[in-house]
């Protein structure tokens, strides 16, 4: 927090700064910025759940793309906050009418997002990329049915791994030519699809 009084919030958004949300990750960083801003604007400081990802990417906004270090939290905002298909897509929308195309950081950003708002519908808290594999913690044994475990194992033969417990994970094995946000968006697609229909 004293690190942002002192230099200013425009030093922690520059790329001098873009370690830090690789090694924390993008959520946690946002939500640090948040916080830190909020205490000096002397607003309460409010908790809230949220899904971590840490798919060991470099996710964030270069300052050659969002000069305006004030325009550039909007934008971090606006990602951590998203809550539909619909709202990517404005946002998207929006940064390539005002900035221009997408440099690969902040497409990796939006598609961090938007695995965000699968996540939360399949009442995933955490997605991490471990070894070989990017395990999907779930918060407890009634977000997923064995009968969707199977058939998505089935459909994903030798690329799914399950692990049980209170907080069952959902194990996907991703070579190194596969693009991890791509794989992910479609098994989740899938798993809202069999959960649907199951229901």
């Amino acid at each position: 927090m004293r690190d942002l009084e002192i230099r200013g919030a425009g030093n922690l958004l520059g790329p001098e700064q873009h370690g830090h949300i690789a090694s924390i990750g993008f959520t946690l960083y946002t939500k640090l910025l948040e916080d830190a801003i909020k205490d000096l604007k002397g607003n309460e400081n409010r908790k809230e759940t949220e899904v971590e990802i840490d798919l060991r990417k470099d996710a964030y906004i270069p300052d050659n793309y969002i000069k305006n270090s004030g325009q550039k939290i909007e934008i971090y905002k606006k990602i951590m906050k998203l809550e539909s298909e619909e709202g990517l897509k404005e946002i998207k929308k929006e940064l390539i009418d005002r900035y221009g195309k997408l440099p690969i950081n902040v497409d990796y950003l939006l598609g961090i997002g938007e695995l965000k708002i699968y996540a939360r519908s399949l009442n995933i808290e955490k997605i991490v990329k471990e070894n070989k594999f990017v395990n999907c913690y779930f918060k407890d044994t009634k977000s997923i049915s064995g009968n969707v475990v199977l058939k998505i194992i089935n459909e994903n033969s030798r690329k799914i791994k399950v692990r049980s417990g209170q907080k069952p994970v959902l194990g996907l094995k991703i070579s190194k030519k596969t693009n991890d946000i791509v794989y992910l968006r479609k098994i989740f697609k899938r798993l809202l699809e069999l959960i649907n229909t199951s229901n």
